[in-house]
Order: C-alpha cells, then structure tokens, then sequence
C-alpha cells in the first residue's frame, strides 16, 4: 500500500496540525511506501509528524520533502531517532533544502541510515542548510562503508562544505560499484 500527501501552504501550518497527520497515517500500519511533501509551512517546527514512522514497521520507500519549512535540527534529530523503527526500509529520499538544519542533525540522520540494513537508495538534498565539511566527511564515510547502498543521489548546493570534500565524497564512487552515483554541488 501507498500514500501520497502533498501540502504546500505560505502560512503557518502548526505542529498540533502535524501530530493530527502523523496520527492518521500510523493508522496504516502496512503501509509500504509513504511521499509527504511539506512545502512553504513555516509553522511546522518540530516535525511531530514524523513520530509516525514507528507506528510503520513495513515501509520501505520514504519520499519526504521539507522545503522551506522551520525544521531545526531536533525535528531532524526526532526524524533519525523514528527511522530506526523502519528496519524494512529500502528508498529514502529526504529533501531539507533552505531549513535552518546544521551539521548535528545531518551527522545523527546520516548515522541512522548507516544502520538500516536494507537501505539502497538514498537521496538527499541540503541546498541552502548551514552544513560543512562534518557533513561532507560523513557522507563519504556513509558511501565507503554502507554495502548495501547501490543508488546514491546528493545535492549540497549553496552549503558550506569546500570543494576538496565534495571531491572526496565524488572519489567514492570509485570505491564500490554503484547503480548510480551523483553529487551536486
């Protein structure tokens, strides 16, 4: 089973509006794919909406985009902490660009998926979030490391990580045989 959401709003959308969301969705406990897009909400803080991923034990696609949105670095870290309750998950595709996000959330959420045993494709997109080389040296350890990662798709325009540590996050796909391999910078 699949669900697709799509809400792009120029208002505050509330965390309390999120946990009534994250308490319709954990009603499906079978679901195997979920798309959530959030755009433009600027109320939406703490991501209370993703405590539903440990009420969905089956799902292995995640699409999930926060553009824009006042996520901070403890919605992320709350984000990571929920992840490890979808041990089935395959796909994620996680798009933060133009969040307040800094280098302690990318570090825990890039954490976490190093420990999701299926986990193949990921894509990330950090456009415009304060992230640095941290971020950088731990995606490319991410790359070096994760076996069963064979689909690998990362934007860091407009961030703070130098050009020699995309260049080594880059150098990693010579490493390990990957379907696809792209970095954005």
């Amino acid at each position: 089973m699949s669900l697709n959401i799509e809400i792009e709003c120029n208002f505050d959308l509330s965390d309390d509006s999120g946990m009534y969301l994250a308490d319709a969705i954990s009603c499906l406990p079978s679901l195997e794919q979920l798309s959530l897009m959030l755009m433009s909400c600027r109320g939406l803080s703490n991501l209370s909406i993703m405590h539903m991923l440990k009420f969905l034990p089956r799902l292995r696609k995640l699409d999930l985009v926060l553009w824009m949105t006042a996520i901070t670095d403890t919605g992320v870290i709350g984000l990571a902490d929920t992840m490890t309750q979808t041990p089935q998950l395959e796909s994620c595709a996680i798009r933060l660009d133009n969040t307040s996000i800094t280098d302690i959330a990318v570090t825990k959420l890039l954490d976490t998926l190093s420990l999701l045993p299926l986990l193949q494709r990921l894509y990330l997109t950090l456009g415009g979030c304060s992230v640095t080389n941290t971020t950088g040296d731990k995606l490319a350890a991410l790359l070096k490391y994760k076996e069963t990662l064979i689909d690998f798709d990362v934007s860091l325009e407009w961030t703070l990580i130098k050009d020699k540590c995309i260049n080594k996050i880059g150098d990693m796909q010579t490493v390990r045989k990957f379907k696809n391999f792209s970095v954005y910078s």
